[in-house]
């Protein structure tokens, strides 16, 4: 079964205040003069689909401020649809009906909003640049999952060249303060070790291998300077001491309180008990596993039924299974704070053993050994927390570790003070400051060494990101080039036959770069050119309406919903009937939705309507007001509209139309029998009576027959005299009775 709507129900949307619509599964053809409501019927079955409607995107426009009807608010908003079955579905601006199952398929393609075609889209299928038209034309295909693959690629392939670029910038820093450290430019790391030999030969002090070797090459300079060593030991290893408590920061404590409130939450849910109960369900479903206790419950050995049993401790279990899941988050998120203290731990004893020797450190020395006791402690306690006994303890946590900063200032403070009162010789002061460039030269060349590493890896892993990305990118771009072949032949089909034999052909969508879509056709003998080039604005709103159709023959199989909204501005009349044409005979299972403002083209879709056999509700909007809306009325056929007139006495009016519609049946017979008319730009019944006269006497050769055209020739030639009175401004019109208007009304109809 085709899914269709059969109603459609609108309030306070757009310029709708309340408005019902029958269709009985029918299309719908709507004409209207522009104001007057016609693009709020499709905004409302944009909005039931999508929730939004696509017109009402831009700076300071939107739907929760333009959508409603001016006389209600947003939570008035309502739009019924009746299908097949009658099922009906509501969407207001906070809800949306369930979809059915079997409606699955045509919802998925109808949310996707790609069943509408506006004037305002038309071009953009033509005019827009090869990046946007691909992105409308992908909107169809369906490629937007791939789109976001490509970006989360082409992110890490960026992301990737980032870290290429922070990591090549900081080796030049530090090139840049081994420089400065060193005394002479260096440009490349493999330089640093030359220089420093130069400045130990010139204080003829050994050469260094290699930067492994710096530890022993240090004291190999050591031994050299006898005097005062015991001197220079001291103050190597202050300098040591001033370096390693340099700008210390113990950044904990806030992470830590974080974590205890999670902590607090866990036990408040009585983690540890759940803990315990779900290892005993666990035991205790393994137990049913066992087939010889099939029968009898292992703990209270009561009968028990088997699948009944396994069925609630499966439910506990999954009950269980996120406070567990939370456990586990909160053991490893716990973990790096204990790291974080069993480092501080040893950094403090390191310092501690350094400074042992130092008489001026006394105090330091005391105070540090407390607080190595605190963080032992500390680290015992979060122990309890892992094991969910008790909350960690925050309890003067901020202050001891500030107070661990503060004696970690204090060391490096007095460290200075003792080496600025150091009494040594320019020859020490000089070994020094050889021994302090050769530390930093080293640690630099450790770090450039470490990031030469890093960057050898993300150069690997760019290499492959790269060539994932290109392979891709080849591999979609193979793919809806594929898909834009297949298309081209229902695009070629439709827009020739739209415009046979004319200089227009091979029309080709093709892939360009990463996401452009560029449109070629062939013009006058001219190969791939662009269509604005060489064709009319008609042409082009022809050719976009046949990539809609394409697009919408091969995606849209399973909605035979199509919407064009008033899209025909620009093509002429002949080019507006093959496009009936093509909507009646390539789509006869789709319903349609049709607006326009222009009446010619109503008329041909109409007449369409007849000739190809396809079921339309026809109406016409003929008023539009803010407190009522829309007056649809149903379509009625020019002779209906007439005698409607006789019947509420606009006799003038029905005269005059009664002559048009005599005019416009005679200039049909004109076209059909090829009688020979003077060529006006406006025919009256006087100028066509005569050829048709003459013709029908030259084709006819039956005498009965043409006995019978006499007469009603005759009949005709009498009341157009009534048609004449009743089409212009005379006294006579106002003594003509509703009897003698109806009987030349009939008179028209009996004998054309």
């Amino acid at each position: 079964m085709v899914l269709k709507i059969k109603k459609i129900h609108i309030k306070a949307l757009r310029g709708i205040k309340d408005a019902e619509i029958e269709l009985n599964s029918n299309s719908l053809l709507i004409y209207g003069e522009n104001g007057t409501g016609k693009s709020s019927i499709v905004d409302a079955i944009e909005f039931f689909f999508k929730r939004n409607i696509s017109t009402l995107k831009g700076r300071g426009i939107n739907f929760q401020r333009h959508g409603y009807h001016t006389k209600c608010n947003l939570n008035d908003v309502r739009v019924d649809l009746t299908f097949n079955g009658n099922i009906t579905l509501t969407r207001t601006y906070n809800s949306f009906s369930p979809v059915p199952s079997q409606f699955k398929k045509y919802f998925d393609l109808a949310q996707k909003g790609i069943f509408i075609l506006r004037r305002g889209q038309l071009l953009s299928f033509i005019n827009s640049t090869p990046a946007e038209r691909f992105k409308v034309i992908s909107g169809f295909i369906g490629v937007e999952s791939l789109d976001k693959i490509e970006n989360e690629i082409k992110n890490s392939v960026n992301s990737l060249k980032r870290d290429i670029d922070v990591k090549e910038k900081r080796i030049e820093q530090i090139l840049s303060s081994i420089s400065q450290t060193v005394g002479k430019k260096i440009s490349d790391e493999n330089e640093v070790l030359p220089v420093l030999n130069e400045l130990f030969e010139k204080n003829k002090l050994p050469q260094l291998n290699s930067f492994e070797d710096a530890p022993e090459h240090s004291s190999k300079m050591f031994s050299i300077v006898k005097e005062n060593s015991e001197n220079l030991k001291n103050i190597l290893i202050l300098k040591e001491i001033q370096q390693e408590t340099e700008n210390i920061n113990i950044d904990l404590y806030e992470g830590v309180e974080a974590l205890n409130n999670k902590v607090v939450v866990l036990l408040t849910q009585n983690m540890k008990e759940n803990m315990s109960i779900k290892k005993l369900l666990e035991s205790g479903k393994e137990a049913l596993e066992i087939e010889k206790l099939e029968n009898k419950c292992p703990l209270c050995e009561q009968n028990y039924n088997k699948e009944i049993l396994s069925s609630k401790i499966q439910k506990r279990l999954q009950l269980l299974e996120k406070t567990s899941e939370d456990f586990s988050k909160l053991k490893e998120e716990l973990r790096p704070i204990t790291v974080e203290i069993e480092s501080w731990i040893g950094k403090c004893n390191h310092i501690l053993k350094q400074i042992e020797s130092f008489d001026e450190f006394k105090d330091n020395k005391v105070k540090l050994q407390e607080k190595i006791h605190f963080l032992v402690d500390f680290k015992k306690k979060l122990k309890l927390t892992l094991d969910l006994k008790d909350q960690i303890p925050l309890k003067g946590l901020n202050e001891e570790l500030n107070g661990i900063e503060k004696i970690f200032e204090s060391i490096n403070k007095k460290s200075k003070e003792i080496i600025s009162k150091s009494d040594i010789t320019d020859e020490e002061k000089k070994f020094l400051e050889l021994v302090e460039t050769l530390a930093v030269a080293t640690s630099k060349i450790k770090d450039i060494m470490d990031l030469n590493h890093d960057l050898k890896d993300l150069e690997s892993q760019l290499k492959i990101a790269n060539n994932v990305y290109n392979s891709f990118l080849d591999v979609k771009k193979s793919k809806i080039q594929s898909i834009f072949d297949s298309i081209q032949l229902d695009i070629q089909d439709f827009y020739s036959l739209l415009h046979p034999n004319e200089p227009h052909n091979n029309i080709a969508l093709k892939i360009s770069g990463r996401a452009s879509a560029e449109l070629k056709i062939t013009s006058f003998d001219r190969e791939d050119e662009d269509p604005r080039a060489l064709t009319s604005e008609g042409h082009l709103d022809s050719l976009g309406l046949c990539i809609f159709l394409a697009l919408v023959k091969k995606f849209n199989q399973d909605c035979s919903l199509v919407i064009l909204d008033d899209i025909v501005t620009t093509v002429d009349s002949a080019h507006r009937q093959m496009i009936c044409k093509l909507l009646f005979t390539k789509f006869k299972k789709k319903q349609f939705i049709i607006t326009t403002h222009e009446n010619l083209w109503y008329q041909q879709l109409i007449k369409s309507q007849q000739v190809f056999g396809v079921n339309f509700k026809n109406y016409t909007i003929t008023n539009w007001t803010v407190d009522d809306g829309p007056d649809l009325k149903p379509y009625q056929i020019k002779l209906d509209r007439i005698y409607n007139k006789i019947d509420s006495g606009d006799l003038a009016c029905a005269g005059n139309e009664g002559r048009q519609y005599l005019e416009w049946i005679l200039e049909e017979i004109c076209k059909s029998i090829d009688a020979e008319v003077l060529m006006k730009a406006r025919y009256t019944a006087g100028d066509l009576v005569g050829p048709v006269r003459h013709q029908l006497k030259d084709i006819v050769a039956d005498a009965e027959i043409k006995c019978q055209i006499k007469e009603a020739f005759r009949e005709l030639d009498n009341n157009s005299i009534m048609g004449n009175i009743l089409s212009h401004s005379n006294l006579l019109a106002g003594n003509v009775s509703p009897t003698e208007v109806r009987r030349f009304v009939k008179s028209v109809k009996k004998n054309t």
